[in-house]
């Protein structure tokens, strides 16, 4: 615990949250939860929060530890409507084009 903010994106926007989620690092997304990281700060460009990254790069482990540290459905809820999602999400080998505010993240 040196002070850093663990919500504090990158250049390309994308949080430490939603990079280990994209990686599928479940054991950094705890350290990262535990340090305060925000579930729900969203990608500036597309939308998408860690748990929609973690869906959608396939890793149910890492949306499942998002979703257990929620704490409510509502929480759940707003996460998940952050991105405005409505309607079925690629599979997991169509990964060119995805866009959270057109696709919903269903692990």
């Amino acid at each position: 615990d040196s002070g850093a903010n663990p919500n504090l994106a990158n250049s390309l926007g994308v949080t430490p949250l939603m990079g280990a989620a994209i990686a599928g690092l479940k054991q950094i997304m705890q350290l990262l939860m535990e340090a305060k990281a925000e579930l729900d700060v969203a990608h500036p460009q597309d939308g998408g929060t860690a748990f929609h990254f973690a869906c959608h790069w396939s890793h149910p482990d890492c949306a499942e530890n998002v979703q257990t540290r929620s704490n409510s459905m509502e929480d759940l809820q707003a996460i998940v409507s952050t991105a405005g999602i409505q309607d079925p999400a690629p599979g997991p080998g169509d990964r060119s084009g995805w866009r959270p505010s057109s696709s919903p993240c269903l692990c």
